[in-house]
């Protein structure tokens, strides 16, 4: 009996000790608010995406969906709600100036939603950033990585359907 209680406290010990050394993870606002912002590493749409050429994007990245010189653009997150994107090369269309928004974490169901102006929508005219803030599924956030899905019904589109596309971000530098 002295033995199994002498092993019983030796257990509960260990169970503590290593307990207390458990690092406190961090909050999805912590994670978001990386200092440098983030930069746009894959895209992905599903189904694929009809082009207005008549051609179709899995991949947002190189399939024609993104121009070369949005690949590169920063969105940072600061802790009090503001957005900024930062386009690091100009576009010879669209909005070429930093911008300003907000963005917003929301719960539904079990899941966490970031809601945000998405650096590569634009308004009808390209001479600005699409003002909307799109409710992106958070489905996977991590210090190095942003992962989100954004599923939306697009008729303007010749194919017209529900899209989902798959955006992942990693930090910028």
């Amino acid at each position: 009996m002295k033995r199994n209680l002498i092993l019983l406290t030796v257990l509960l010990s260990f169970g503590i000790l290593f307990s207390a050394c458990k690092k406190d993870e961090k909050t999805t606002t912590e994670l978001l608010t990386y200092k440098k912002g983030w930069v746009l590493a894959e895209a992905t749409s599903s189904p694929a995406y009809e082009l207005a050429n008549g051609s179709f994007a899995t991949n947002l990245m190189t399939d024609g969906y993104l121009e070369e010189c949005e690949l590169d653009d920063v969105v940072i997150f600061a802790d009090n709600g503001a957005q900024t994107i930062v386009p690091n090369t100009l576009c010879d269309f669209g909005y070429q100036g930093e911008t300003a928004a907000l963005w917003t974490l929301v719960e539904k169901n079990g899941k966490e939603y970031l809601k945000f102006q998405i650096p590569f929508f634009y308004d009808e005219t390209f001479t600005t950033y699409d003002a909307e803030l799109e409710e992106c599924e958070i489905l996977n956030i991590t210090d190095e990585q942003l992962r989100i899905k954004f599923t939306f019904n697009d008729d303007a589109n010749p194919a017209k359907g529900t899209y989902s596309f798959t955006l992942t971000y990693k930090h910028a530098k």
